[in-house]
């Protein structure tokens, strides 16, 4: 049995799935960026050292061209969890 869907119909599957795609995104990001900031606070612990960028980078080793904004939400996570 075929199903004919209007443009409206196909448009909202789209949008749907789009929100879909966005939220699992969306999480993946968080719980990578948790593990992450785990990896580095143990980094910290153990060198000895406070937080900063170049460390994330260049002795951490983080990699990922969204070295910045990952290296951001650390800082935030850090934050809450040192208050």
């Amino acid at each position: 049995m075929k199903v004919y869907l209007k443009d409206d119909e196909w448009a909202l599957i789209r949008k749907l799935r789009a929100e879909k795609a966005a939220a699992e995104k969306a999480e993946e990001f968080r719980m990578s960026t948790a593990e992450t900031a785990a990896q580095f606070f143990r980094y910290l612990d153990q060198a000895g050292m406070g937080p900063s960028f170049s460390e994330f980078v260049n002795g951490f080793g983080y990699e990922g061209e969204d070295g910045k904004l990952v290296y951001e939400h650390v800082l935030q996570l850090r934050a809450v969890l040192w208050k």
